[in-house]
């Protein structure tokens, strides 16, 4: 759950929600940055403290802001402040239900940071996730394991999804008008537009943390608070892509599109970043529809023969992109391996525990090891 702290005593606050396993995104004593700030963040809560000044309208900010929960910290009798965050934490998000399992609590070691995690080897040793005996057993576990999470997330997913596509016609109107028109704002929209693609595509991770992940709508063009670079969800949607394991060839691209920010370039420079940030964008919604489509397809009675051999060359490259992008290349070259694994999963315990190898640290433990990398390495964009 993300959250931004708006008072003088934010340390206070800050420490209590960090013990209760929560990321603070933003912290500020300035309330006339808090508007700002809820547009950057797209935080679920907001806790403001009632002074005597300065003191915004809770009641409009509430109207402006529906998905945003605000809480605030007065001095009611008998009421600490540890009370009213320890309450509204229990609460959770204002549009829908909170998790409230304790989150994974394993200290997580950063080499180097977030870089790290996309060195070659990274990617491509996907035996050091879980240590089976062949490459097919590795894609086997991990195809068991992402069917597993979109049964739980299905309906999320989908969603997720609708309320992309409800925005999908006009973003890629402002990109392409942007674009053309040599505007840094194009290759931003572009960069948002496949940051929302990857947290689609982050449900389907097993352990990932949903509350971490990009919101699914934007503010219309007119309106909308324009950051020259993205936003730590991006960075975290792609995290737990790159930990389960996805193509390495487009993950480095990805990678570049999430950390490239506007600095001043020239209109030629604009323009060749505008073209290759969107087309990898357009890629990225392909991708993502193409794995929706699949695994529906997937779930689907007596459909693994048309998936491992589809007469429809369209539903065929379909297939072969979702197995290219995850890496599912062997276990779709048989049929009968394919279908065996499906079985099992209709056969055996639907909600069985996470194994150790497949979890991943929840959003408030990534935004604490990328800020001590930032830290670290102060030069790193």
């Amino acid at each position: 759950m993300k959250i931004i702290v708006v008072t003088e005593n934010g340390d206070l606050v800050r420490e209590i929600v960090e013990k209760q396993g929560h990321a603070v995104a933003a912290q500020t004593d300035d309330v006339g940055q808090l508007v700002t700030l809820i547009l950057h963040h797209t935080p679920h809560l907001v806790f403001l403290e009632k002074t005597s000044s300065d003191y915004p309208d809770v009641d409009h900010l509430r109207a402006t802001f529906p998905k945003v929960r605000f809480v605030l910290l007065g001095f009611a009798r008998g009421t600490t402040w540890t009370d009213i965050v320890r309450q509204a934490l229990r609460r959770g998000k204002i549009n829908g239900p909170w998790n409230t399992e304790t989150p994974d609590q394993r200290q997580i070691v950063f080499d180097e940071g977030y870089n790290f995690l996309f060195s070659k080897a990274t990617f491509k040793d996907s035996s050091r996730r879980s240590n089976p005996k062949t490459e097919g057993e590795t894609q086997i576990f991990r195809l068991e394991w992402l069917l597993r999470t979109a049964a739980v997330v299905q309906k999320c997913a989908t969603s997720f999804a609708d309320a992309m596509a409800a925005i999908d016609s006009h973003e890629w109107a402002e990109i392409k008008y942007l674009t053309v028109c040599g505007s840094f704002q194009g290759s931003v929209f572009a960069r948002d537009l496949l940051a929302r693609d990857l947290a689609l595509l982050s449900h389907y991770v097993p352990g990932c943390d949903l509350d971490g992940l990009p919101a699914p709508t934007i503010e219309p063009a007119n309106l909308r608070f324009v950051h020259h670079q993205s936003s730590p969800e991006s960075h975290y949607a792609l995290f737990c892509l790159a930990i389960f394991g996805i193509n390495a060839d487009i993950a480095k691209q990805l990678y570049r599109a999430i950390h490239w920010r506007y600095e001043g370039e020239s209109p030629e420079q604009l323009a060749e970043t505008g073209i290759w940030m969107s087309g990898l964008a357009f890629t990225m919604r392909q991708l993502a529809l193409a794995h929706v489509m699949t695994v529906n397809r997937l779930f689907a009675l007596g459909t693994v023969d048309t998936v491992a051999a589809s007469r429809s060359r369209a539903l065929h490259r379909t297939t072969q992109m979702f197995a290219c992008w995850w890496e599912f290349r062997e276990v779709f070259e048989d049929a009968d391996r394919l279908r065996a694994l499906l079985q099992n999963l209709r056969a055996v315990d639907k909600n069985p525990p996470l194994p150790e190898s497949l979890k991943i640290p929840n959003y408030a433990q990534f935004l604490e090891a990328l800020r001590a990398s930032n830290d670290t390495n102060p030069t790193q964009e």
